[in-house]
C-alpha cells in the first residue's frame, strides 16, 4: 500500500496559504523543478545534464531543507525496497557522491517553514503520524525523527523502519569524509612543537 501525504501535497498546501510569512509570500526559488525532482526521487532528472554544474548539494530551501532532506520522506515511504539495485538507493548514492552531506543542518540563514511526515490516518490501514518540522534538522536527524514515530507503530510501519535504517546505512558508508581530518602525530613531533613555542615566548 502507498502511504498518503507526499512532499508535493504538503508543498501545494503551503503555497496556497495566505498567512503572513507563509510560502505564498515568498519568491519562487531558483531551479524549483529540481527540488520537486528531489522530492519525487526522479532519478532520470537528477542524474541528467539538466542539473546545473554549480548546483550546491548542501544549500537550504525554505520548504524542503537540504537536497538530502527533500529525499528522505519518499526514501523511507517506499514499500520495502531494500535491494541495493533499487533506483532510489542508487540515486541516494549518486547524491552523496556529489558531495551532499547528511550532517548539513537547517540553521537560521534561511527561514525554513517546511514540514514532513503526517502519513496515515483516516481511510488507510496505517496509524496517523505527526508532522515533523524541518527547522533545526539535518538529513541524519530527520531520519531519526521519522524512526521515533514509526517505532510507535512498529507492526504497521515495518517496511518503513527498515527503509529508514537503510538510509542511515548509506549515509554512513557513502557520505564524503568530513573536512576535518584526524591525523596521527608522533609524540616526538609534539614535543618538538612545544619546545619551539617555548623558545618563541
Amino acid at each position: 500500500s502507498v502511504l498518503k501525504g507526499t512532499p508535493m501535497a504538503y508543498l501545494a498546501a503551503s503555497m496556497s496559504s495566505a498567512a503572513p510569512g507563509g510560502a505564498g509570500n515568498r519568491s519562487k526559488p531558483r531551479h524549483g523543478w529540481l527540488w520537486e525532482a528531489l522530492g519525487e526521487l526522479s532519478t532520470d532528472v537528477i542524474t541528467s545534464n539538466l542539473v546545473p554544474q554549480d548546483w550546491d548539494w548542501n544549500q537550504v530551501h525554505y520548504w524542503y531543507g537540504t537536497p538530502l532532506m527533500a529525499m528522505v520522506p519518499d526514501l523511507i515511504r517506499i514499500a520495502g525496497h531494500t535491494s541495493e539495485d533499487h533506483p532510489s538507493w542508487q540515486l541516494l548514492k549518486f547524491c552523496l557522491a556529489q558531495g551532499a552531506d547528511p550532517r548539513t543542518e537547517v540553521g537560521t540563514e534561511v527561514n525554513v517553514i517546511g514540514s514532513t511526515c503526517g502519513w496515515g490516518g483516516e481511510g488507510t490501514q496505517f496509524p496517523k503520524l505527526e508532522m515533523i518540522a524541518l527547522k533545526g534538522h539535518c538529513a541524519m536527524s530527520l531520519v531519526f525523527a521519522f524512526l521515533k514515530q514509526l517505532k510507535q507503530h512498529e507492526s504497521k510501519y515495518e517496511h518503513q523502519i527498515k527503509n529508514a535504517a537503510h538510509v542511515l546505512k548509506l549515509f554512513a558508508s557513502c557520505a564524503q569524509p568530513s573536512d576535518s581530518v584526524r591525523v596521527n602525530v608522533h609524540e616526538s613531533v609534539v614535543e618538538m612543537w612545544e619546545r619551539l613555542l617555548l623558545e618563541q615566548r
